[in-house]
């Protein structure tokens, strides 16, 4: 047996030609139909034998005859092997960038496993064909049908089709696959994900009339008025065939029809258009002798003029997302209702377009898309990010090899065919993509040439060919993708490329705000909405990668390293908006804030609200607002189906323009009128808030006498049956009682020191080098002062390290009244030339009677400086042990930026504390310190503290990057 797996040229071997995904019925359709339905559909789905196989060189046999082996268990088809370590020491493994084979294109490591897997499936012959597709299998594979060899099959993402009519029987028939875990085209398929193995997709036969149609092309040109689209029909079968065809709408009502031999045309008057709002989408029904096929016709005109993107003659911007086909229990195996479902979540956070990063997806999801209502930029099998690696340096030109030599220029046109060929037939494609971080090279010319070839209205796309790579080689990329495609650029380069008149294409973020840790996703937008060149971008990502070890009910999310696998990048899967399990991460709602359809305005009792659609108006919406004083809704009012067309700004008056007293706000929502397939009616689209009125919340109340005793080691303040304690060799205030109970379980600190987020780990180099994570406080000097309405203790004092200068300097005054406030505040300042602080807080460690939280403050989820505007100002109750944001991997989390009030309630006592200087601060509450934090691989790991960890921090600017003032003013009362 010839090992096509160390072949660079061997890639298919008795495939059939890559065609459009469809299945034949045996009626005429009324509706939608899942392909379950039809009778030529045999699933082979289910449980298989299963060996794992060390060595695959020594295991194939000389000949094509069908190896034997003894089979260790039952896997289900379709699965990852790796899921299953009863059946193989196998592992998951996740790599960002590296390849887990040494880097030495075309050659592979002498010894290889595979998976050999074997089923029987009973047929009853009919005077039929029959065509077997692997829909997916990862990376590669060999088939014997009754113990012959029938044929190779490679590119994981793709289908391979084989006919096997010759091959089976009447009755029991044998089916034997055997999948090698690395072939040459492991080169091609180095993408940032868990690399796993096995039959991952449907398995099916398709059981056909002797003379069918083989294949199907669709092709449609709109005219430049919209008022008519012409649709060709390309049809492919082994000989002449004789067709009826008839066009429904999207109710599957006829429009019209004809009959022909072979190909055929028809024209649409005034067409109802695709587009993701409206995805009218109507049906095209071929009949064949007794076969009936279901095209899905989406009809829409895509074109760039003058550097902008037009869908339909509009302007039309990507509000959109990179998504990975992957799920938490069954790796790749995603079925059809977890696809669904996550279509589903991203219609309800305003996402219009999704990137299949990095490879084609399941062919229904296609049609999921079309009827749904998203744009694809649908992305070839490829990628090839390892080859740039170089012993430590970045090898530029290298990493385009496999792109640019001719040995692999069959294998990457391939990959351009079968993703090409399969979903031709979509009109939710906008872009093909020739795939992703492979260089940029002749290969990826010929790749776009096809598709080109195939239909000139095709636009490509490709982020490698953009012009900074183009200058860093020396090489001229530009005739390849239509859009200048960057990820993670920095907005001054997007700026300046907008201003660029010699620039001709759009610009596009195929990649933006890795979601690790989302930063200020709004600065892509604020500035550049309405910009014509600019047509936006997709977020990376949408879910976390993780492996469950646990259950669903009860999950044990595991990542890169977790089994001892090398090599491997550890949490930089944990990157997406939802977790594993699909519920939201605090940055989907900043997602879905974004890419609000909707938003408004608001100036003296009027808001005007803009419809940020690009093709429906608003009429079936509804607006929600209502007036909060102190948390209570003092007035309140709906607005019914505004009708605002497209793009357009309307005025509402909700009240006479007067002043607000107290802390006022103004809550707009925006709401389903009618139920959705993804939302029922009063689902809230999206939100504007505006503060109307503030006030400082103030604690202050009837005072009485203070009492004051001070020792050469202590000062005791008692105010309103609450006494504070001072140390005045340590400069703390160690002790807090109120009726005899304690709320301290230690000293107050003041703190620099914080946990990274996932994207910011390599600040952390930065802060230790610094010393920051040992800074201990150093007391100057203890002052007292009392009179009849107020006691005063002033420390002098320094932050610093062992071996390091002081990090700060400052004075810290406790200002104790008579009704039993405290007013804290800290002057001071960050020595000159120390690096940028991680953050200034104050940390009151609580014993473990307190537990109630509320804060008047943004929330309900986390929300820092730089991403709070998907959270709302309000009035908010939890529990310490709720706030924690619960990332798979523990990080910096779960602050609530512009909190003004926080009050935490135990059995017997409150706290409250209240802004002052500045009007709010970003307030934490939770079990756990940061070096915990910090130092837990696992949320299910955390072993939490009954302490509660209460941190004020002063002025925040990012909880991703560090705090960077030199001084700090810095205020805030409690009283218990």
């Amino acid at each position: 047996m010839e090992k096509y797996y160390r072949s660079a040229t061997d890639t298919h071997i008795n495939c059939e030609k890559p065609r459009a995904y469809f299945i034949p019925f045996s009626t005429a359709s009324i509706g939608e139909r899942r392909r379950e339905m039809s009778p030529a559909y045999i699933s082979l789905n289910g449980k298989w034998d299963f060996a794992y196989i060390e060595n695959t060189d020594a295991f194939l046999p000389l000949d094509d005859s069908c190896p034997k082996v003894s089979y260790t268990g039952k896997i289900p088809v379709p699965s990852n092997w790796q899921y299953f370590p009863e059946l193989t020491p196998d592992v998951p493994q996740y790599i960002n960038q590296d390849y887990p084979f040494p880097v030495d294109p075309p050659h592979l490591p002498d010894v290889i496993p595979s998976g050999f897997y074997h089923r029987t499936f009973r047929l009853t012959l009919n005077n039929r064909r029959y065509f077997i597709n692997f829909e997916g299998v990862a990376p590669c594979f060999y088939l014997w049908i009754n113990q012959q060899f029938v044929g190779f099959g490679s590119v994981s993402h793709c289908t391979n089709e084989f006919e096997i009519t010759d091959y089976v029987q009447d009755g029991d028939n044998d089916i034997h696959v055997l999948c090698v875990k690395y072939c040459v085209g492991s080169y091609c398929e180095d993408q940032d994900f868990f690399r796993l193995n096995g039959i991952f997709r449907d398995v099916y036969i398709l059981e056909r009339e002797n003379n069918c149609i083989r294949d199907i092309f669709v092709r449609r040109t709109v005219s430049e008025d919209l008022k008519t689209a012409d649709v060709s029909v390309e049809l492919k079968s082994d000989s002449g065939i004789a067709v009826n065809w008839v066009l429904n709408d999207y109710k599957f009502k006829k429009i019209t029809s004809g009959s022909t031999d072979g190909s055929f045309e028809f024209t649409i008057e005034n067409p109802d258009l695709w587009n993701p709002e409206e995805p009218y989408v109507y049906n095209l029904s071929i009949q064949a002798g007794n076969e009936f096929i279901d095209i899905p016709l989406s009809i829409r005109r895509f074109e760039i003029k003058n550097r902008t993107c037009l869908l339909n003659g509009v302007k039309f911007k990507c509000r959109g997302v990179n998504r990975h086909d992957m799920h938490p229990e069954k790796g790749y195996a995603v079925d059809y209702e977890h696809m669904r479902r996550d279509l589903l979540i991203l219609k309800r956070a305003n996402v219009n377009m999704i990137r299949t990063s990095h490879y084609p997806n399941d062919p229904r999801f296609l049609e999921m898309c079309d009827r749904i209502g998203f744009a694809l930029v649908n992305e070839a099998d490829l990628e090839t990010h390892g080859m740039g690696y170089n012993f430590g340096d970045w090898y530029w030109d290298y990493w385009s090899h496999i792109c640019d030599d001719e040995l692999y220029k069959n294998m990457c046109v391939d990959r351009a065919v079968r993703l090409y060929e399969r979903d031709k037939n979509y009109g939710c494609v906008l872009l093909w993509s020739l795939g992703n971080e492979s260089g940029c090279g002749e290969n990826h010319r010929a790749m776009a040439k096809y598709i080109r070839s195939r239909d000139p209205q095709n636009l490509i796309h490709y982020e490698n060919a953009h012009l900074e790579y183009s200058k860093r080689v020396n090489r001229d990329f530009s005739d390849i993708s239509d859009v200048e495609s960057r990820m993670y650029a920095p907005i001054d380069y997007l700026r300046e490329y907008l201003a660029d008149k010699k620039q001709t294409k759009p610009f596009f973020y195929c990649e933006y705000v890795d979601s690790m840790s989302t930063g200020d996703v709004y600065k892509y937008w604020d500035e550049f909405n309405d910009i014509d060149g600019y047509f936006g971008g997709c977020i990376w990502e949408y879910a976390d990668h993780a492996v469950n070890i646990g259950t669903e009910d009860a999950p044990l999310y595991r990542y890169g390293g977790d089994w001892g696998e090398y090599p491997n990048d550890g949490y930089s899967c944990i990157d997406g908006v939802v977790h594993p399990d699909r519920t939201p991460r605090p940055g989907y709602f900043d997602m879905k804030k974004v890419y609000e359809p909707y938003s408004c305005e608001y100036s003296k009792g009027y808001i005007n609200v803009k419809n940020r659609k690009f093709y429906t108006d608003s009429k079936d919406i509804y607006i929600e607002w209502s007036v909060e004083t102190d948390g209570k809704v003092v007035q309140k009012g709906t607005i019914d189906s505004p009708n605002i067309a497209p793009g357009n700004t309307r005025t509402y008056g909700l009240f006479e323009d007067k002043k607000f007293s107290g802390n006022t706000v103004l809550n707009v929502a925006f709401c389903e009128r009618t139920a959705k397939p993804w939302a029922k009616q009063g689902y809230e689209i999206t939100f504007s808030q505006f503060i109307l009125s503030e006030e400082k919340i103030d604690l202050h109340g009837e005072k009485k006498p203070i009492e004051a005793i001070e020792s050469k080691t202590e000062i005791i303040v008692t105010a309103m049956n609450t006494r504070y304690v001072f140390d005045k060799i340590k400069g703390t205030l160690k002790s807090v009682m109120r009726n005899n109970m304690e709320l301290l379980d230690r000293p107050v600190q003041w703190n620099i020191m914080r946990g990274t987020t996932y994207n910011t780990k390599d600040k952390m180099n930065d802060w230790l080098r610094a010393r920051y994570d040992k800074v201990k406080q150093k007391t100057y000097s203890v002052d007292f002062d009392i009179n009849d309405e107020y006691a005063i203790v002033t420390m002098n004092i320094a932050l610093s390290a062992a071996a390091m200068p002081p990090a700060v300097k400052g004075k810290v005054i406790y200002k104790i009244c008579g009704d039993g406030v405290m007013t804290i505040s800290f002057r001071g300042d960050v020595t000159h030339n120390a690096p940028p602080l991680p953050e200034f807080s104050c940390i009151l460690y609580l014993n473990s009677d307190y537990e109630s939280l509320r804060y008047y403050g943004y929330g309900p989820f986390e929300s820092y400086k730089e991403r709070h505007r998907a959270a709302r100002l309000g009035y908010y109750r939890t529990s310490i042990s709720d706030n924690l944001e619960k990332y798979i991997k523990p990080q910096e989390s779960s602050a609530h930026f512009g909190t003004r009030l926080a009050v935490i309630s135990g059995m017997y006592n409150t706290l409250a504390i209240s802004a002052t200087r500045p009007a709010s601060f970003s307030f934490n509450a939770l079990h756990y310190t940061w070096d915990m934090l910090y130092n837990t691989k696992h949320y299910d790991e955390l072993k939490p503290l009954k302490t509660g960890v209460i941190k004020i921090t002063y002025d925040l600017d990012s909880y991703a990057y560090s705090f960077d003032d030199k001084h700090i003013d810095f205020e805030f009362d409690i009283k218990i």
